[in-house]
């Protein structure tokens, strides 16, 4: 990938950086062009520096760059041409590069106008971070934007709920860092329904997956909350400070022989696309109102969502989350435990519910059958009366009629 500034000129300087911005969109996949003409429905002649799309399932993303190898900061005036012309080409994506920043009324004009800024500092970092994801896994990696791991996570992988879980075994334990996306959202739409006015106004954050773009999980912070999964597992992580770490230390400090590094598949363009399309989706309200005839009064139901232009991005970054896998064993019996590492917050866990008859059981587990490895409940469990292990109501035996008494098949009466 080129460097921003190769060449001699200032021509050559900003083909430079135009062609670096290609290869970063490029490297996600985005269909790239560089020096591009167009015209509006005008008739007005337009040149883009950058215009980078690509096709998803949800619509075709369109990504205009405007790129400034420049030595002084950019202007209000330079933002303000930026954002007509992305009006005039019907693009809702804009970015401006500027090799040597920009001025504080330019930085809060694009804010407002929801156009991304990058100075050199935040380029350079972003095309470190595509150079990563190409290494080799052998070679030193510092990875940026980390969520640290909690210490006491050790003490976790186990399943505090199982009363004899030191019988588990644990293996296959590995540490994954998974990219999200954190999206802090304003959105304000105003709609006249039958003379009245309906407000749909919500405020709060959205974490994207950035393999997939599918949404994990949200945070409303006031008004109308959107219809998505509110999880403690992943909110927490909006008020932890990320960190940047050697892979290598990390790899020596802790017990685990796997440690991953997953690359993001999406960027931000494609995340804030893809955030505006589920809150307009989950947004949604039925509004109930009533109409007078001369001899009743009839309800009516409409469905009001916003618009995507109703909504802005304030705030969107990359951090990565730790997640722990370990598979527990006992008696070829096998449970995955999997664990959000920075709050010890449990995500999947196949030892929570009775697996007795093949898991027809939905109570709540609380011991391993000693004798098969099972994992059950309090109803299908028994205990030995000479040995006191816990074993399943298959594997128990029961001596008596009236009072019977159990005991595991090592210690049965004879």
């Amino acid at each position: 990938m080129k460097v921003i500034g190769v060449g001699n000129s200032a021509r050559e300087k900003g083909a430079s950086l135009e062609d670096a911005v290609a290869s970063f969109f490029r490297h996600f996949g985005f269909r790239v062009e560089t020096r591009v003409k167009m015209r509006d429905k005008s008739g007005v002649l337009h040149e883009i520096d950058v215009l980078a799309y690509k096709v998803e399932p949800f619509g075709t993303i369109r990504v205009a760059v405007e790129c400034k190898n420049i030595n002084s900061p950019v202007d209000i005036r330079e933002i303000r041409n930026f954002h007509s012309k992305l009006l005039a080409l019907n693009i809702n994506k804009g970015i401006f590069i500027s090799t040597c920043g920009f001025s504080a009324e330019a930085t809060a004009y694009a804010k407002s106008l929801n156009i991304e800024l990058w100075d050199s500092e935040v380029f350079k970092r972003k095309l470190y971070e595509v150079k990563l994801a190409e290494q080799d896994t052998k070679r030193e990696k510092i990875i940026y934007d980390v969520l640290p791991v909690n210490e006491e996570f050790y003490q976790h992988v186990l399943p505090e709920h199982i009363m004899n879980r030191e019988v588990l075994s644990v293996s296959n334990t590995k540490l994954e860092y998974l990219p999200l996306y954190l999206i802090k959202y304003y959105c304000f739409s105003q709609r006249k329904v039958a003379g009245n006015d309906v407000v749909i106004e919500s405020k709060g954050y959205l974490i994207i997956n950035a393999t997939d773009g599918s949404i994990i999980s949200c945070k409303c912070l006031s008004g109308n909350k959107p219809n998505i999964p509110e999880l403690e597992a992943y909110n927490e992580c909006l008020f932890i400070t990320p960190r940047t770490i050697d892979l290598n230390q990390i790899i020596e400090s802790t017990k685990f022989r796997v440690v991953n590094v997953i690359s993001p598949e999406i960027n931000e363009a494609q995340a804030e696309e893809q955030g505006k399309v589920w809150l307009v989706k989950t947004l949604t309200i039925d509004y109930k109102y009533s109409v007078r005839f001369p001899s009743k009064t009839v309800w009516r139901h409409r469905t009001i969502q916003p618009a995507k232009s109703d909504i802005r991005i304030d705030e969107i970054r990359l951090i990565r989350v730790p997640i722990i896998s370990a598979t527990l064993a006992f008696r070829g019996k096998e449970y995955v435990r999997r664990i959000q590492a920075a709050t010890i917050k449990v995500l999947i866990d196949e030892t929570k519910v009775c697996k007795f008859k093949h898991g027809s059981c939905t109570n709540s587990s609380i011991a391993v059958c000693e004798n098969c490895g099972t994992i059950i409940c309090n109803q299908h469990m028994k205990v030995c009366m000479r040995c006191n292990r816990p074993v399943c109501n298959d594997c128990a035996v029961g001596i008596g009629f009236l009072s019977k008494k159990y005991y595991c098949p090592e210690h049965k009466p004879d």
